[in-house]
């Protein structure tokens, strides 16, 4: 069976680096939209409660958070970052 793009893609490994980071993204703002919906928190009012402007947050959201602003994004939303780590894959 012949590989998919992707696999093709991360065989190299800047690539597979760059791979893994916009996936890390991606899961972190997922978790932040998730939780923000379990906890029927608009947009606005999670960026009052972090101080930022709607468009901050958003553009974080899109292009990635530190671990100090996604816990600081969770605690406003009632809730603690734990962190996991595993082999990884697509």
């Amino acid at each position: 069976m012949s590989k998919t793009l992707v696999e093709k893609f991360v065989e190299i490994p800047s690539k597979r680096r760059l791979f893994n980071r916009e996936k890390s993204i991606l899961c972190a703002s997922e978790l932040v939209f998730a939780t923000m919906k379990e906890r029927r928190v608009q947009m606005s009012t999670l960026a009052r409660r972090v101080g930022w402007k709607v468009s901050v947050l958003n553009d974080r959201l899109c292009n990635g958070l530190t671990v100090v602003q996604l816990s600081d994004i969770l605690w406003a939303l009632d809730r603690e970052l734990v962190v996991t780590a595993q082999p990884f894959s697509i």
